[in-house]
């Protein structure tokens, strides 16, 4: 019978057999420490899709998307001279972080200034340092209200909504530096967060007024699904190499 023919060749080469079988496992195991996880989008179009043409050309004029990190908090204390200070200085060390390339918010936005001597337009920031009074706070809360651009995309409509938008270097988008620039931001707001009651692990320090600093945008969210699948991916082969054994 096949089945006798079969048990006799393993019994009679088991030595041979173990040794391939060891040196198969120990090759796959190399071949496993190999594997690394994509940082990149997964392109789902073929390259003579017409869509994917038309986001190919939309990146050549308009620059890559999805590397804009967005900060968002609800306080009525915005323009509050302390408050701002702070808001101003979290937008400028989040700045100074390498792989930041720029950040918009209310704090350091840019108006534009007619220069008649030379006949053009000059652009300049609204606050070049911090506010050193009150007075200061409230007349810079009046010239980005008299400016139309701005409306709607750094503060709501009730003025309670505040949004710090954070550009990344493209060159760490799409590479395993992200996670940690993206940690790196995650702690300096969550610290700032803190320092105003905006958050933190006792819901009772939370004020009527405040609430947390919420965060979103491409590299966020992307480095929390990779830190998930890498996390599960982990207990996966855990789980499974503990069923097989």
């Amino acid at each position: 019978m096949i089945w006798h023919r079969i048990s006799s060749f393993i019994l009679q080469n088991r030595i041979v057999l173990i040794l391939a079988v060891l040196l198969g496992t120990a090759f796959m195991g190399y071949q496993a420490s190999k594997v690394k996880l994509s940082y990149e989008l997964a392109k789902i179009l073929p390259v003579t899709d017409p869509d994917f043409q038309r986001y190919e050309a939309f990146k050549s004029r308009f620059g890559q998307d999805g590397s804009v990190m967005v900060l968002c908090i609800e306080t009525d204390s915005m323009y509050q001279l302390g408050f701002f200070n702070d808001w101003y200085a979290l937008s400028q060390k989040i700045r100074h972080i390498e792989g930041i390339k720029d950040v918009v918010s209310n704090a350091n936005l840019f108006g534009i200034v007619r220069d008649d001597s030379a006949h053009t337009f000059r652009i300049r920031p609204l606050v070049a340092r911090p506010l050193i009074t009150q007075a200061g706070v409230d007349s810079l809360r009046r010239q980005i209200a008299a400016l139309p651009f701005y409306r709607g995309l750094v503060t709501d409509s009730s003025g309670r909504a505040h949004l710090m938008a954070i550009t990344f270097d493209q060159k760490v988008v799409n590479t395993k530096n992200r996670i940690a620039l993206v940690r790196q931001v995650e702690a300096v707001a969550d610290s700032f967060g803190r320092h105003h009651r905006l958050l933190g692990a006792n819901t009772s320090q939370i004020s009527e007024t405040d609430g947390t600093v919420h965060m979103s945008g491409m590299p966020y969210i992307r480095t929390e699904f990779t830190a998930k699948v890498s996390k599960e991916m982990s207990l996966f082969m855990g789980l499974a190499f503990l069923v097989t054994g």
